[in-house]
């Protein structure tokens, strides 16, 4: 009995180093390097955060369980009312998915907040970081939210986003901004304000985007799960 009792404790070990072994050991896939768009995520740097960079090793910020999953977000709020207040990121879909109790939540499906577990008319102000659908999620999108202003060239924040990013290559008055990457469709940053009427709309979005690099962080990971899965199948027959 003594003896039965000992091959099962040292095939419990056995078992829990083996698992550590594989869980400690997965292999994962290594992002891409993109060289072409350096200089122009650099140009779109919005409070010092950055396009390509990994959304979970930012300090300062939460982030939702989602890694590796659609649209894996990480947030930090500025607004004056989420001062001592927890943040919560979460994607919701029912009343009940919002935490309990005192906190300030984003809605990493919709961008929508709550303050409190109730909805805010108007977002909540602060920064988001949507991570690419892979093992190292990598910022393909920032969200800046702030305060209501009118979008011109004489315009405090028109003057601001002038003096920083340049001319724009599109103004729609008193609403948008827009500034393009020669050369790279779909890699922008866009000045919105008041983009609806009502209270629902009073505030300001800066959105920095670059779809591309979705695209090939995507492929990226294709061929690395297609190739692993080719490495660990059955063993050669002898020939």
């Amino acid at each position: 009995m003594r003896q039965a009792c000992l091959v099962l404790a040292l095939l419990s070990i056995a078992t829990i180093a083996t698992a550590d072994h594989h869980a400690g050991g997965a292999a994962k896939m290594t992002p891409g390097t993109y060289p072409e768009r350096a200089a122009p995520w650099k140009r779109f740097t919005v409070k010092d955060l950055q396009l390509g960079s990994e959304i979970d090793k930012i300090p300062g910020f939460t982030c939702d369980a989602k890694v590796g999953g659609y649209r894996h977000t990480c947030v930090r709020f500025l607004d004056e009312k989420c001062k001592g207040r927890k943040t919560y990121v979460k994607s919701i879909s029912f009343s009940s998915d919002v935490p309990p109790g005192q906190g300030c939540t984003y809605d990493s499906s919709t961008g929508g907040t709550y303050l409190d577990r109730k909805p805010t008319t108007t977002p909540l102000q602060g920064l988001a970081l949507v991570g690419t659908d892979t093992d190292v999620p990598r910022a393909y999108e920032i969200r800046y939210i702030f305060a209501k202003d009118v979008v011109s060239a004489d315009s405090n924040i028109g003057k601001a986003m002038i003096a920083k990013y340049g001319k724009p290559d599109f103004v729609n008055e008193p609403i948008q901004m827009r500034w393009n990457t020669p050369g790279i469709d779909d890699l922008f940053l866009v000045l919105e304000c008041g983009g609806t009427q009502g209270p629902t709309g009073d505030y300001c979005l800066i959105q920095v985007y670059d779809g591309p690099l979705l695209d090939s962080e995507r492929s990226i990971k294709q061929d690395f799960e297609a190739k692993k899965t080719l490495s660990i199948g059955p063993a050669a027959p002898k020939l």
